[in-house]
Parts: structure tokens; C-alpha cells; sequence
């Protein structure tokens, strides 16, 4: 009679261990932030080095102001009054190729130096002109 009640208890066992509560559509799995999003511009600055001399141009976004990677490889982009559409590819995880914006235009890398799901953070790559060298960093938020 022991053996019986301890099988019973076995097969409850298992069957209790063997059944799992799944997130929405089945995954386990954690979802990772995407640069590939419509983001508001928080700030997009430029810094230009004449020189010895370092020269910074500061936009502050405004309500309206977009920066959208879609994911056919377009971004849309509205600063104020002036608005573009990019070609870019992202290469991995921190890198992107988003030539056009402002000066990359050697296809240079940018860096993804902070992605989470409400904050991004890129760096467009150096160029270096005749002049003095010249950097973007543009801050995101959704």
C-alpha cells in the first residue's frame, strides 16, 4: 500500500513540475532593445576642432522633432523645420552605417554607445578635413 501512495505522490509530482506559465506568445525569452524605432531627438550636437580651438553646435530637440529607423533600412529624420530621409544598415549590436547625416559620407561606422528601450545614444564617425576634425553625438529618447 506505501508503494501505491508513493507513486501517486510521483506522477503529482510531475505533473505539477511539468507545467509552465509562457509570456505572450509562448517565449521565455527577454526582449531586446532595437535601435530600429521612432525616437525623439534629445539632443543633437556637433563638435568641430579649428585648430586648437573646439567649436560645439548644440541642438535641443523639441515635441515634434523625430529620428525613425525603419526597418527597410530608412530613417526619417525632422530637426525643426528641416527634415531628411538616410539610407542606413546596422552592422552590429553598436555599430550602424548611416552615412549622410550631416557629414559621414565615407561610409564610416557610428557607435551605438547606449541602447536601452527608452534611450539611445549615437556617435557618428570622425571626419577629418583640412580644417581640424569633426564629431556628432545625437542623444534619443522614446
Amino acid at each position: 500500500m506505501k508503494y501505491i501512495y508513493f507513486m501517486i505522490a510521483i506522477c503529482l509530482l510531475l505533473v505539477i513540475t511539468a507545467c509552465k506559465k509562457t509570456i505572450s506568445g509562448g517565449s521565455l525569452a527577454p526582449l531586446t532593445p532595437s535601435i530600429k524605432a521612432n525616437w525623439g531627438i534629445v539632443v543633437d550636437s556637433t563638435t568641430n576642432s579649428l585648430g586648437n580651438v573646439l567649436v560645439t553646435n548644440v541642438y535641443t530637440g523639441v515635441p515634434g522633432d523625430y529620428f525613425d529607423l525603419r526597418s527597410d533600412g530608412k530613417c526619417y529624420v525632422k530637426e525643426g523645420s528641416v527634415y531628411d530621409t538616410l539610407y542606413y544598415q546596422v552592422l552590429t549590436n553598436t555599430t550602424i552605417n548611416l552615412p549622410g547625416h550631416g557629414f559621414n559620407e565615407d561610409n564610416s561606422p557610428s557607435h551605438i554607445i547606449t541602447l536601452t528601450a527608452h534611450n539611445a545614444t549615437i556617435i557618428c564617425a570622425v571626419l577629418l578635413t583640412p580644417d581640424g576634425a569633426v564629431f556628432r553625438k545625437i542623444y534619443l529618447q522614446r
